[in-house]
C-alpha cells in the first residue's frame, strides 16, 4: 500500500478483528513529512441475523443461499432474531426465511 500524494487509498482494503472491540491501525510511508499515521476502528458488533462462531467472528444465517431468483423456491433453511444466539434457528414448517432474520409466513 503506497500514499499518493500523501494520502493513503484503503479502498479494497480489508480488517478483521473480534467483533465488538478496537485495534489501533498504524500506516508507515518514507519520504513524507509525518512517516506514520495512527488510527484507531471500532468493529461493530454482530448483528440482528448473525451468530458469534467459534472462530469469533460474525456469521450471516442462511448465507449459504446462492439463488435468489425466485425467494418463495429459494427460502433458506435457518434464521436469527437474537444478536446472542449462537447457533442459527431451523426455518419453522410455517414460514419463508430468506437469510439474517428475514422471516415471513408462508
Amino acid at each position: 500500500l503506497k500514499p499518493h500524494d500523501g494520502v493513503f487509498n484503503l479502498k479494497g482494503s480489508r480488517i478483521s478483528a473480534e467483533p465488538s472491540t478496537s485495534i489501533s491501525v498504524e500506516l508507515y510511508a518514507q519520504g513524507l513529512q509525518e512517516p506514520r499515521s495512527t488510527f484507531d476502528v471500532g468493529i461493530r458488533n454482530c448483528k440482528r441475523g448473525e451468530i458469534l462462531t467459534q472462530s469469533r467472528e460474525c456469521h450471516l444465517c442462511g448465507s449459504d443461499i446462492s439463488d435468489h431468483s425466485d425467494p418463495l423456491e429459494n427460502a433458506t433453511v435457518d434464521y436469527s432474531l437474537n444478536i446472542y444466539d449462537e447457533t442459527c434457528t431451523p426455518c419453522p414448517d410455517n414460514a419463508y426465511c430468506w437469510g439474517g432474520d428475514n422471516i415471513g409466513p408462508k
